[in-house]
């Protein structure tokens, strides 16, 4: 019997890009000594993608929904515990249908039912059309994520969150504060390049083209900076999730005449990216820790991110934080002038760097989730 059911939404396998499957991949391969089954939730209509073999995966469980359920009975339509693997406890990636399902196997089978939430769904709904699982729904459903997420609160034995601007919003809501802990998001991490050269020749976003994304920021943002450089050069890096948004930028981008400046790169791979762009700036309307920071960090790329949700709190002093709302010229003005500081952007990835080996490095993470596994694992088999 697998020890750890760990219950995922919207991705097909771990291999597929984002950070939640970044954080279940890196999860399983960290925690080599427990035994994972994996559910994932997804949509008949998308192509499943190839899982390697992770040793101490036992099972694979495809959980084809073509409607995402918020309620038991939508769920239990198509689902029935008794023929899914049991485990010695259910951990849910977020409070949407995967809570709804590890709390139903949690209560079935008697055993901890464990939630880390990476996004705060029914906030997130708000901004945009789309989940941070990448699941697309409509706006008036928040209110329902909103209802999971409270009895998911109530229900979980522990609730853990990667930063705690989300952890807070938990307890606003009526998690019990003595059941929720933050637990930082890991990278692997490998030996450190120590830079020589600070001429910024290309900036890039990282992540998916969806409107969550707020890719109009960057677009404006960039647009203000070649007044100042012209030889600057932008690349979109990510996988288009929205096409029509996709056509909108496209438009923008043409209507403009910055066809030469802004290129769209497509998906690339979480260690190839950083080979494509000298300093990353993100734009999104709402963040709790995305991984493409870390992996900038890591990589020693300067990082410039909106004062939004858990951005301020992850990067803490390790780049330029800048207010969205704030007049583009005045954003594109301030970027422009740590660009020409060589100074600046050392001290930035000096701090990008020791966060990571001291906050955000994967064995930190492992070491968090092996005891909070081993606790609730040990709790059980006493039972």
């Amino acid at each position: 019997m697998p020890e750890i059911g760990l219950i995922l939404e919207g991705i097909s396998s771990l291999e597929d890009c984002g950070g939640v499957a970044t954080w279940a991949r890196n999860l399983i391969q960290s925690l080599s000594d427990h035994t994972f089954a994996v559910f994932y939730f997804m949509n008949p209509a998308y192509t499943i993608s190839e899982t390697i073999k992770y040793p101490n995966v036992t099972n694979h469980v495809k959980i084809n929904s073509p409607i995402y359920p918020l309620d038991e009975s939508v769920l239990f339509k198509t689902i029935h515990l008794e023929n899914l693997p049991r485990c010695s406890l259910y951990h849910a990636s977020s409070t949407g249908c995967a809570s709804l399902l590890g709390m139903a196997l949690a209560e079935k089978h008697k055993v901890p039912f464990l939630l880390t939430e990476h996004a705060i769904y029914w906030k997130e709904l708000q901004y945009s059309h789309e989940l941070e699982c990448g699941i697309r729904m409509e706006p008036v459903y928040s209110e329902n994520l909103h209802h999971i997420a409270q009895t998911a609160y109530r229900k979980a034995t522990h609730i853990t969150s990667p930063v705690n601007f989300i952890r807070n919003q938990q307890i606003e809501d009526g998690a019990n504060s003595l059941k929720t802990v933050v637990i930082p998001n890991g990278i692997m991490v490998k030996s450190q390049k120590i830079k020589k050269e600070w001429d910024i020749q290309s900036i890039g976003f990282v992540g998916r083209i969806t409107r969550i994304k707020n890719l109009e920021l960057f677009v404006q943002i960039a647009e203000a900076l070649l007044t100042f450089n012209k030889n600057l050069q932008y690349k979109i890096i990510g996988p288009v999730v929205d096409p029509y948004y996709f056509a909108s930028l496209q438009d923008w981008i043409h209507e403009h005449s910055l066809q030469n400046n802004i290129v769209f790169s497509g998906h690339i791979n979480n260690n190839e990216w950083c080979n494509e762009i000298d300093c990353l700036i993100l734009t999104s309307q709402i963040e709790s820790q995305p991984y493409v920071i870390l992996e900038a960090f890591s990589h020693q790329i300067p990082v410039m991110a909106p004062s939004v949700g858990g951005i301020p709190e992850t990067m803490e002093n390790a780049g330029f934080i800048f207010s969205p709302d704030s007049p583009i010229n005045e954003i594109a003005k301030n970027i422009n002038s740590i660009l020409l500081n060589p100074s600046v952007l050392k001290d930035f990835v000096a701090s990008g760097w020791n966060l990571i080996q001291n906050k955000y490095h994967i064995d930190s993470m492992k070491n968090k989730f092996t005891m909070l596994y081993k606790h609730y694992l040990g709790a059980y088999v006493s039972g």
